[in-house]
């Protein structure tokens, strides 16, 4: 996959797109499958929820992309 993760990401996309981030996702605790409400927040939106630095996780999105 050529596109690359921003903060403007949906959650939702990267699940669709980049399957090999999908761990790194659920590491940060981001979409715990506990509805779709995660799904459809962008990155920085959910980054942001849980107090990260939003340039270390897409950095690290975007090697496992």
């Amino acid at each position: 996959m050529t596109d690359k993760i921003l903060g403007t990401t949906k959650v939702c996309d990267i699940y669709r797109m980049h399957p090999c981030a999908i761990d790194y996702l659920l590491e940060l605790g981001i979409c715990e499958c506990k509805g779709m409400g995660t799904l459809t927040n962008t990155v920085e939106g959910e980054v942001k929820k849980r107090g990260l630095d939003l340039e270390k996780v897409l950095l690290e999105l975007n090697k496992r992309a």
